[in-house]
C-alpha cells in the first residue's frame, strides 16, 4: 500500500519489506525488495551488509552480489 500512494521511489519501504520477508524465510521476496532498495539509494547495500534481519541470506550468492560495492567482483 505504501509504494502504490507514491511515484517516486521509496527506498526505506522497499527495505524494511526486504528485512521483514527475510525474517520470514522469504528469501526470494526479500531479495527483490533489497534490489530495489539498492537500485533507489545506493548506500542501502552498506546497511544489509550488517543488519541482523538478513542473516539467514548471507551465505546467499544473489544476496552477496547485491551488497558487494559497485565495481567488485
Amino acid at each position: 500500500l505504501a509504494l502504490k500512494k507514491t511515484k517516486t521511489p521509496q527506498d526505506h519501504v522497499h527495505y524494511a519489506l526486504a528485512a521483514s520477508e527475510a525474517r520470514q524465510g522469504h528469501g526470494d521476496k526479500a531479495l527483490r525488495h533489497l534490489e530495489q532498495a539498492i537500485e533507489a539509494r545506493s548506500k542501502n547495500r552498506f546497511f544489509a551488509q550488517n543488519d541482523p534481519d538478513f542473516r539467514s541470506l548471507q551465505k546467499d550468492e544473489s544476496f552477496r552480489r547485491l551488497i558487494r560495492p559497485s565495481g567488485k567482483r
